[in-house]
């Protein structure tokens, strides 16, 4: 369902006006290419399993806002 939803996201962003306005950097365009292929690589390889308990995330969170002043 993601990838419904992602790739034309992306394909929105890649034709948006003001990409051609900025000149190309085509060395800079491949290396962002094959990093994207890269990084779904090794994100593939993690398991997909869904965690329900939050309980970690919510202490990470409240850590970060003291850490922060929040």
């Amino acid at each position: 369902m993601e990838a419904l939803i992602r790739e034309p996201l992306l394909d929105l962003k890649v034709r948006a006006p003001e990409v051609k306005t900025i000149p190309r950097i085509g060395v800079l365009g491949e290396y962002l290419e094959a990093s994207i292929v890269e990084v779904r690589a090794l994100a593939e390889r993690y398991p997909r399993e869904v965690s329900r308990d939050w309980e970690e995330l919510n202490r990470l969170f409240l850590t970060a806002l003291e850490m922060f002043g929040g």
